[in-house]
């Protein structure tokens, strides 16, 4: 099973990733991806996130 990590900001723009957010992870889990969403708040969040990703390759 493919692995999908899924980083958001549920407030950005016009906070409509919220309404959407399980249309998105039932599209790729009906792909064959195993989703973990992940939502941020800040870029410098986001910074962290990926660079424990990519140290730790857990996803």
């Amino acid at each position: 099973m493919k692995k999908l990590l899924f980083v958001f900001n549920p407030v950005a723009g016009k906070a409509q990733i919220v309404n959407r957010i399980y249309s998105i992870i039932e599209f790729y889990t009906k792909e064959g991806y195993l989703v973990t969403a992940l939502p941020t708040g800040t870029s410098y969040e986001l910074r962290e996130i990926l660079k424990f990703e990519i140290n730790t390759s857990i996803f």
